[in-house]
């Protein structure tokens, strides 16, 4: 499975490689230019930095400039990911990242392992 997902890296790091090359102009962006958006509705309850917890689960929407951004951002967490062995449920759709963490061991709740994760991609 390691080896399976260092390909997929080295495979996505070719596919940014040859985008940063046909489109120089696109990838000369800081990705520091990362805002977050979260809807906030009454049936959910602030937590760290932008992140909600509702439904037993954090969740955060990313919104980069660019899709490439979002993907970049996305293969620079997957690394930190793994390192932790905790994985998130995420989705991508066009620049902007959608997380949700619980803690599946745990009976799916909200666990302290989620919490340490959200700050580490905030961090990102």
């Amino acid at each position: 499975m390691e080896h399976l997902f260092k390909r997929l890296l080295l495979l996505i790091d070719l596919l940014l490689l040859t985008a940063c090359k046909q489109y120089p102009e696109t990838f000369s962006r800081d990705i520091a230019n990362l805002q977050t958006v979260t809807p906030i509705k009454t049936n959910q309850k602030p937590t760290m930095n932008h992140w909600t917890e509702r439904n037993n689960a954090l969740h955060k929407t990313f919104v980069f400039s660019t899709f490439q951004e979002a993907i970049t951002w996305m293969v620079n967490a997957s690394v930190h990911i793994e390192q932790l062995n905790h994985h998130p449920k995420w989705t991508n759709m066009y620049n902007t990242v959608t997380v949700e963490l619980s803690t599946h061991d745990e009976g799916n709740i909200v666990t302290e392992k989620d919490r340490k994760l959200a700050q580490l991609l905030d961090s990102i």
